[in-house]
């Protein structure tokens, strides 16, 4: 007997990419050669160049069926180990969409900058900070120090922008 109240479950974030499963391995993690290769994606675009925190390449994959292709022939993806680099590329002009790794104060320093156009919306990310009570500095002091337990720093490192001269 069907209930009086149908609850619609709706996918709160987007699918995952449909993949080939003669190119992906089942059992073991596939690699890049192989998935780039065996043009495993029936997105609208296909991965054509791979290179671990390095690049991505996209192009246009003409065989996608979907409800919206691709306005563009290519992608271009770059991976920045440091934040404050990727800032430094928006600001002289070598990408066009930066989306996430950018602080807040990046954002606020890109906001100021005539050259750039900076678009804010709701997002699902968090930041935060965690302790561990039972490591130093929080934990009581060990009589004989390991070199795999955290030491205390008495001042900011040169690098950090509490940093002074």
């Amino acid at each position: 007997m069907p209930f009086d109240v149908t609850l619609k479950q709706v996918m709160s974030s987007p699918a995952g990419p449909i993949v080939d499963e003669e190119t992906f391995d089942a059992d073991k993690l596939t690699d890049a050669d192989t998935i780039v290769k065996g043009n495993a994606f029936a997105g609208r675009t296909k991965l054509t160049a791979f290179k671990m925190n390095e690049t991505a390449s996209y192009e246009k994959n003409d065989s996608y069926k979907g409800l919206t292709p691709a306005k563009n022939d290519a992608i271009q993806v770059k991976y920045f180990a440091d934040a404050s680099n990727l800032k430094l590329n928006v600001q002289q002009g070598q990408i066009d969409v930066a989306n996430r790794s950018l602080s807040p104060t990046d954002i606020e320093d890109l906001s100021k900058d005539s050259k750039v156009k900076v678009v804010k919306g709701p997002g699902g990310e968090e930041r935060f900070i965690a302790f561990n009570f039972k490591i130093s500095p929080t934990a009581s002091p060990s009589p004989t120090p390991t070199p795999t337990r955290p030491r205390p720093c008495a001042r900011p490192s040169p690098t950090s922008s509490t940093a002074m001269s």
